[in-house]
């Protein structure tokens, strides 16, 4: 009997220790991993249920909202903006690229975030050239389409659309064969686009089909115009001008809204330096919002609209627009708002990681002495601080002795500005000196990404670049400087690493 008991109780405790691992597995796969998993499948398992313990819960959507009402609306305050008292809300959208990898996806998710930050409604939004991919709308009716029903299915049905399209991807405007004025692709996005795009519409049909667009929406004005070719037609450029001195006239104290696609050319500035009280949204380059120079006063107020395909930085050579990697990952717009004293507060949406910038930006209602051009003029856009590295900052350079060829890693701590604006680029200069005497200059630059951390949230805390290693004995010195938006630099912070054995010999510079 003895024995009996002995062996039942093994098998119960057994049985017992078997339903725990069982019960263990199914109940947590954060906290655990079942043992008959195959290597694929727990690999899958850990890297999409990160631990998460040491992190704080993640914040509801109702929370989320709570947080963008009190910042925004009932804790806000501004003495040029009064946020309980709002008159006017409209979108500002450009590069929808639509066409392009995921954009429908990425517009139908922007869209649904924005119509879950809207308090106040909206009223219109704004497109503002390249809604679609294409070289030929004609051609491709059906992005046109797509960009269509994703906005009438996840705006407000009260919601008004205002648009202008751009010249190489919406219209054949470049292509003198393919479209010699663009009016073949415009008449397809008036037609497919159909009558809620141009429910707000003041211009008659004739102008509209030469892309010149005026819209009432809540008692303000709204201008945009078709670029033909390499600039304006003179009817436009007429047009616009008699149109702006009309409505100037009769209020020259209300703000007038104005967009095209490619940034003002000579002949479209010359137009609007007459009128103070036109804010201007242009589209085309890419730029992130929350580059300081993307608002600019000059003689009118001028907002660069970020993109909602990719986005560009600048190079630190030439200063040109290029792609970069994991430049889809971006989608960028504004919410503008009027409030009932006629100032204008413009709200950066990153529509991509469903966020908003805590600063806005605000433009009081226009004065006759022109004063509301002094907010993000020249004057004060120079007067951003310089970056700087930390204090007892040092540079790290690694050689792979074993291998003096293999690639050498050169690291460096970030920069910051005091007042918080960020780093654009660092320009990376290694002189590399082989025991041979052969001297090679490089210079690396390197873009902060600054465009992906709009809050200046989770930057990084410092660089990595690599160079190509080179025998024995050798000696690399680097010098680094951080460049701001106004292309104001740091002091250079410099390293050196020499190996055993280097002497200095006469150097011939490689070219």
């Amino acid at each position: 009997m003895n024995s009996f008991f002995k062996k039942a109780i093994t098998i119960l405790l057994c049985l017992s220790l078997c339903i725990s691992i069982l019960a263990g597995c199914a109940s947590s796969s954060e906290e655990h991993i079942c043992s008959t998993l195959s290597p694929e499948q727990l690999d899958a398992t850990q890297t999409d249920t990160p631990d998460n313990s040491s992190k704080p819960n993640k914040k509801t959507e109702e929370e989320k909202a709570k947080e963008f009402n009190d910042k925004f609306y009932t804790s806000y305050s501004n003495e040029n903006f009064d946020a309980k008292n709002i008159s006017l809300t409209f979108a500002v959208l450009s590069d929808l690229h639509i066409g392009l990898h995921k954009q429908s996806e990425k517009l139908e998710a922007g869209m649904k975030f924005l119509s879950r930050r809207i308090p106040n409604g909206l009223n219109a939004v704004l497109l503002n050239g390249d809604i679609t991919n294409s070289f030929d709308a004609s051609k491709n009716e059906n992005q046109i389409i797509a960009a269509r029903d994703v906005l009438i299915n996840n705006i407000p049905k009260d919601t008004v659309f205002f648009y202008s399209l751009g010249p190489s991807h919406d219209c054949g405007g470049y292509d003198e064969k393919e479209s010699p004025d663009g009016d073949s692709d415009r008449k397809v996005f008036i037609d497919v686009l159909g009558e809620r795009f141009h429910s707000a519409d003041a211009e008659t049909k004739e102008e509209l089909e030469k892309g010149m667009k005026h819209a009432v929406i809540g008692d303000y004005h709204f201008f945009s115009l078709d670029i033909e070719k390499e600039d304006y037609s003179q009817a436009a450029l007429k047009w616009l001008r008699k149109e702006l001195e009309k409505v100037t006239k009769d209020e020259p104290n209300k703000s007038v809204f104005v967009m095209t696609h490619i940034p003002a050319s000579t002949t479209l500035s010359e137009i609007l330096n007459d009128f103070p009280q036109v804010i201007y949204f242009s589209g085309h380059e890419h730029l992130p919002f929350n580059h300081p120079s993307a608002i600019f006063q000059g003689n009118y107020t001028s907002l660069s609209i970020g993109g909602f395909a990719y986005y560009r930085e600048a190079e630190v050579d030439s200063f040109s627009n290029r792609d970069n990697n994991n430049n889809y990952e971006y989608a960028q717009g504004y919410l503008v708002e009027v409030d009932t004293n006629g100032n204008t507060r413009v709200l950066r949406y990153d529509f991509y990681n469903e966020e908003v910038l805590d600063e806005s930006w605000v433009i009081p209602s226009p004065k006759d002495d022109e004063s509301h051009l002094e907010f993000y003029s020249n004057k004060v856009l120079n007067k951003i601080d310089k970056p700087e590295f930390p204090e007892n900052a040092e540079v790290s350079i690694k050689v792979n002795e074993e291998n003096p060829f293999a690639p050498v890693e050169i690291t460096f701590p970030a920069a910051k500005a005091a007042d918080g604006n960020p780093v654009i680029y660092y320009a990376v200069t290694i002189d590399v000196v082989e025991g041979s005497g052969v001297n090679e200059s490089i210079t690396k630059n390197i873009s902060s990404m600054y465009m992906k951390y709009p809050n200046n949230e989770n930057m990084p805390e410092s660089y990595t670049v690599y160079v190509d290693g080179v025998a024995t004995p050798y000696s690399y010195n680097v010098s680094i400087k951080a460049y701001n938006s106004r292309n104001r630099n740091s002091a250079a912070l410099e390293g050196q690493l020499k190996s055993d054995g280097f002497a200095d010999v006469e150097r011939e510079t490689k070219k």
